[in-house]
């Protein structure tokens, strides 16, 4: 009979299921089922970036891919650093971090490339 488990965990751990056996006389013997949860596995998409014409264009923040885990979980991204606007042409780049449940990190960044201005005289 199942006597027993250990609460569900939410990333990493073990999960131990106790079952009690019983005999006719009243002796009684456990066994233990344990399950061990690796951590999760996650891998952050390839680099993002886009040319635009105006430096106004790079401030627009980037949006990061959605990520998920091998177990399906949402890996959430946040935005951790910027390099300062460009005044004409130049790179900004966005870089964005995600952390899995067990503290794993992976970073995607996102470039924008401004290109040289184009005027007419």
């Amino acid at each position: 009979v199942l006597s027993n488990q250990t609460p569900d965990e939410l990333c990493t751990g073990t999960k131990t299921y106790t079952f009690t056996y019983t005999d006719c006389s009243g002796v009684t013997a456990t066994w233990n089922y344990v399950y061990t949860i690796s951590a999760p596995l996650f891998t952050a998409s390839v680099d993002g970036g886009s040319v635009v014409d105006c430096p106004a264009d790079a401030e627009v923040v980037p949006v990061a891919p959605n990520v998920t885990d091998n177990c399906g979980r949402t890996v959430a991204a946040v935005l951790t650093s910027e390099t300062d606007d460009v005044i004409c042409t130049g790179t900004k780049t966005y870089t964005f971090t995600y952390t899995d449940c067990s503290g794993v990190t992976a970073i995607w960044n996102y470039v924008y490339t401004i290109s040289t201005p184009v005027f007419t005289a």
